[in-house]
């Protein structure tokens, strides 16, 4: 599985090597979930560009499994 854009900065932001170097940073719970969520809109919108002979339920439905299946084990706040 892979990482979003989010989690990783999420991970980097929370690792030691950052922590030493610019101390403890705080993001709400809110705000990463309120990233995720407009990262995954544009994911959908990306994905269902390069399907345009599809048609919207079929493109929502397929960017929605790729999305599950590339990056939902990440999905948790970490």
């Amino acid at each position: 599985m892979q990482q979003t854009a989010v989690e990783w900065l999420v991970n980097q932001i929370n690792s030691d090597q950052y922590q030493k170097a610019f101390g403890q940073t705080y993001i709400s719970i809110e705000l990463i979930e309120q990233a995720k969520e407009m990262e995954k809109e544009q994911i959908y919108k990306a994905l269902c560009r390069g399907h345009s002979d599809c048609g919207v339920f079929t493109m929502i439905s397929e960017c929605e499994q790729y999305y599950n299946e590339t990056y939902k084990q990440h999905n948790q706040i970490t």
